[in-house]
């Protein structure tokens, strides 16, 4: 009984030693790139508020780098399936792209329409008032207290000239 005993004890010994120890699992989950599923409005004026609705977006706004045809803008919020961001001046028609640090997603067509301006002038009775049309909205250059006129007009980002 001994002689079984003796034989026994190394192999209960390594039997512990395995039964004690575990696989600690070094695989780290694989963080998934960006999704766009869709855009809402597809198209668009600078500075107007588009939504993109997708998957594994960051909910951190600044981890987020939304690009209009390329033109990189501002996101206004941000959660893991929807980001707010504002269509960038002169971005042209072409891809919305989402960039996160786990990668970039496959763009969605967007349309671009730009900004129109017309510059020009009204008569408030007697006088002539300058203006310029930005979309169809006047902005008035003259209170009309004396008669100006409107000959030519030039664009610099968003700063209006007129002469």
């Amino acid at each position: 009984m001994k002689r079984k005993m003796k034989n026994l004890i190394p192999f209960v010994t390594i039997l512990i030693v395995f039964a004690s120890c575990k696989k600690e699992s070094t695989d780290q989950p694989i963080a998934s790139p960006p999704v766009t599923t869709s855009i809402s409005p597809s198209s668009g004026q600078p500075e107007t508020l588009i939504t993109i609705s997708g998957t594994n977006f960051s909910t951190i706004t600044n981890e987020n780098v939304v690009k209009f045809n390329g033109v990189s803008t501002t996101v206004t919020s941000a959660s893991a399936s929807s980001l707010v961001a504002k269509v960038p001046v002169g971005a042209g028609s072409g891809p919305v792209t989402v960039t996160t640090p786990q990668g970039t997603s496959s763009g969605l067509p967007f349309s671009y329409i730009p900004d129109v301006y017309v510059g020009g002038t009204e008569t408030n009775g007697t006088n002539a008032v300058a203006k310029y049309w930005k979309n169809g909205t006047s902005v008035s250059v003259t209170d009309g207290t004396k008669i100006t006129y409107v000959y030519s007009m030039a664009l610099s980002g968003s700063d209006v000239y007129l002469a």
